[in-house]
């Protein structure tokens, strides 16, 4: 593109939430190393505007160029040259500096030392390796290396000073105007202070979703002058001031374009006024707001379409890596992306393992396996379980080791399991939308398809590891208690399936290992995808459980004896078919087809769902 192209054009967008219009018809360039000021009140659509730049919300129609690239079509690609915080939230349980190689992994390598240099320039180094949950101003300074990581060619600030102490703020201030002259960055900041709009080349005003200004501060704010008179005779003074002025209220005075401060003091002196005090007065973000509505000679379409020119030359791809300290992550080379996709990938485990949740699943398990274990092998049970299995003439020493083991597995996994499955696969999105931590991530140039796929091999990284630990450990505990001998697997309402030795029992149980992964794999991905819905996690995580309950219920049954076999649950449990004493491969094998149809279908579900769910602030 060329460099007298804008590097962001809005043309004609309109977003639309439920019945609010949150920006209606608007277009705005902003040019290469401009700074743009986004000024307005509350509510006036500021937020909205850079979300729909940067594609955590799609516009009801209109489009969003950067870089000539559109966003609705190749956010990913146009996000590369971004920046921004946003509101920007972090994983509280995770230090400022993981938070940091985390969200820089998204965006390209940046060394250690770059990343060390921007920490110091943010005024963090002293607490970069604590715990973010502890920070309180450190949390804006974390937000802002976290955008310059690695260095963008525009730089976004939605607030850059809320919640910012005075020293905070202007030593952030600097660092933002320092990076715009000497780096050539494009920086439009968002804000509800006029004073921020002072310091930028160009301001565009909000009010109620539509562009009613756009162009330089000094066109706005015109040559009128408004001072606050202290004189001692205020009914002496006000027919001299309104002698000099467009308007008077209260103590406020609005003079003439011709007429000057010094020219209404010398006047009141004349009329023998003493004046204690004249006090500049600025305009306030409502006066400019009417004064644009109201300003028919403001040409906003032939302003919005101007591009800014700046003095300083915008950086290249190349330099912005450089000063990053990183590769330019527009490869399009496999093995770069297979690698990126790897970094990403153990952030997201990292994220995983870093929760204490995350180990509720395997806790309870231990504990649900170690309750189950002392009712089993209780001599009164022991002995009735012994009895019956030599009524039947199956087993001889009565209740074994592999026996306990199939028993504890299935019953564990059928409530710990699947507990912790969903609560898991419940968090892994809508989690992060109710804390905010998606919108960050998302930000960032990467596209929603890779970011799902992360957080999919993520939770199937768990839901091997969980049912593997319920088998190892089942198996452990049954041997202790019981010891070695031949396996007697019984399923209720099936009765017997069948009577092993003891060696043909643990290749058997060996086996049903990856059968129990998959099958459970369906109760997580069905939770995966109600988490991407725009649904509370909790929500998710209990209408997951609630689908295989009620399946369970219905299955069980007498009424429906019939439907029994085409049940969730039915296919869930397939995996205990391998202790009959001949494995039925054909019915394994339609069991687990269906269950791999359910996975593809809740796949897909999940991938639309997640790209079109609109991460507002």
């Amino acid at each position: 593109m060329s460099r007298d192209d804008p590097v962001i054009r809005l043309e004609n967008v309109t977003k639309v939430f439920g019945a609010r219009v949150a920006l209606d018809d608007v277009s705005l360039d902003v040019g290469h190393g401009e700074a743009l000021a986004l000024v307005g009140p509350n509510g006036a659509g500021k937020s909205t505007l850079l979300s729909l730049i940067v594609g955590l919300v799609r516009p009801t129609s209109g489009d969003v160029l950067v870089r000539g690239c559109s966003v609705r079509r190749a956010g990913g690609r146009a996000r590369t040259a971004i920046g921004s915080v946003l509101g920007t939230t972090f994983y509280d349980y995770l230090s400022g500096w993981e938070n940091l190689r985390l969200l820089v992994a998204y965006s390209g390598v940046a060394v250690p030392s770059t990343m060390r240099d921007v920490v110091h320039a943010v005024g963090l180094e002293d607490r970069i390796h604590e715990r973010v949950g502890a920070y309180s101003h450190g949390m804006r300074r974390l937000a802002f290396a976290q955008a310059l990581l690695p260095m963008p060619e525009i730089l976004l600030l939605d607030e850059p000073e809320e919640a910012l102490d005075p020293e905070g703020a202007a030593a952030l201030r600097a660092l933002v105007d320092r990076l715009h002259r000497e780096r050539g960055l494009t920086v439009v900041i968002a804000s509800h202070r006029l004073e921020t709009a002072r310091t930028c080349d160009r301001v565009a005003v909000l009010a109620s979703g539509r562009l009613v200004f756009a162009g330089p501060w000094r066109a706005l704010a015109d040559a009128r002058t408004r001072v606050r008179l202290d004189v001692d005779d205020r009914a002496a003074a006000l027919p001299i001031a309104r002698a000099l002025a467009e308007d008077v209220a209260d103590d406020v005075v609005t003079l003439r374009p011709d007429v000057a401060t010094a020219d209404l003091v010398t006047a009141l002196v004349r009329g023998g006024i003493r004046v204690h005090a004249v006090e500049p007065m600025h305009a306030t973000l409502e006066d400019v707001a009417t004064r644009a509505r109201e300003s028919p000679s403001t040409a906003i379409g032939a302003a919005a379409a101007t591009v800014g020119t700046s003095r300083i030359a915008a950086p290249t791809s190349h330099d912005a890596a450089a000063i990053a300290g990183a590769e330019p992550p527009a490869s399009t080379t496999m093995s770069p992306r297979i690698a990126a996709f790897g970094r990403q990938l153990r952030g997201e485990l990292r994220k995983l393992w870093a929760r204490p949740r995350t180990y509720v699943g395997f806790a309870s398990a231990l504990a649900c396996e170690i309750g189950l274990t002392l009712l089993l092998t209780a001599p009164s049970v022991r002995e009735h379980i012994a009895r019956e299995l030599w009524r039947a003439r199956i087993a001889r020493e009565g209740l074994s080791g592999p026996t306990i083991a199939v028993h504890l597995t299935g019953e564990t996994m059928a409530v710990a399991g699947a507990l912790a499955l969903a609560l898991i696969g419940g968090d892994i999105v809508a989690k992060e939308a109710e804390d905010g931590t998606v919108r960050t991530v998302l930000a960032r140039p990467i596209g929603r398809t890779s970011v799902l796929a992360q957080k999919v091999v993520t939770c199937a990284i768990y839901t091997i590891a969980l049912p593997l630990f319920v088998g190892v450990t089942s198996l452990a505990l049954g041997l202790a208690f019981a010891g070695p001998g031949q396996l007697v697997a019984i399923a209720f309402p099936e009765s017997i399936l069948g009577a092993l030795p003891f060696a043909v029992a643990l290749r058997r149980y060996a086996l049903a290992m990856p059968l129990l992964v998959a099958a459970w794999w369906t109760v997580t991905m069905l939770a995966v995808t109600l988490s991407c819905l725009d649904v509370k996690p909790g929500t998710a995580t209990v209408l997951a459980l609630a689908v295989v309950l009620v399946d369970e219920v219905v299955r069980l049954q007498p009424a429906f004896v019939t439907i029994a076999p085409y049940c969730l649950t039915t296919r869930l449990l397939t995996w205990r078919q391998v202790f009959n004493d001949t494995i039925p491969w054909l019915r394994i094998q339609r069991n687990y087809g269906d269950l791999l149809r359910i996975d593809v279908a809740l796949t897909a579900l999940a991938w639309w769902a997640f790209r079109r769910r609109e991460l507002t602030p």
